[in-house]
This record gives structure tokens, C-alpha cells and sequence, in this order.
């Protein structure tokens, strides 16, 4: 099976809440990703939590960096940091 395949069977299945193993045994998923969706912390609110967290040690760190993951270009993750901090020279 493509990779693309993999994707939309993959999509389907986390759709559906389950599926069934090669043994015949029907697995839920539903759960899970239930909750891992609510566990999910978004970008803007990540760098909002860091914001806080620095704004109770004023003074504390004389220079603090972020390694923002983001798959190529700028996406929502790096932007959240970027709004928050602003952009800082490297």
C-alpha cells in the first residue's frame, strides 16, 4: 500500500473509532483519541503558558531561547512564539 494509502486508511479508521485486526479482534480507538485530542495544547496557548511561567521569575534567565518545531516555512507553532516574544535575532 502507497503512503497515501496509508494516510486516508489511517484517516478512516480515526474516523470510524475502531478497526479490525488481521486476527478478527475489532480495536477502539475511540478513547484515545478522545483523549489526546483533549490533552492537544495549541501554539498560541503553549507560548502563552511559557509567557506566564517567565513572568514569575523576572530576572531569573538573562536570555531565553525556544526550539519551535514547524515543518518547513512559518506555520501556526513558530507564528504563536513569533506574536508572543517577538522575533529575536539568533
Amino acid at each position: 500500500m502507497s503512503l497515501a494509502g496509508v494516510a486516508q486508511e489511517t484517516v478512516r479508521i480515526v474516523e470510524q473509532g475502531e478497526y479490525v485486526a488481521p486476527s478478527g479482534r475489532t480495536n477502539s480507538l475511540r478513547e484515545p483519541v478522545e483523549r489526546a485530542v483533549r490533552g492537544t495544547v495549541l501554539p498560541v496557548e503553549a507560548a502563552g503558558a511559557f509567557a506566564a511561567a517567565l513572568s514569575a521569575l523576572p530576572g531569573a534567565f538573562e536570555r531565553v531561547v525556544f526550539a519551535v518545531y514547524e515543518r518547513g516555512g512559518e506555520g501556526p507553532n513558530l507564528r504563536a512564539f513569533r506574536e508572543r516574544f517577538g522575533q529575536r535575532p539568533s
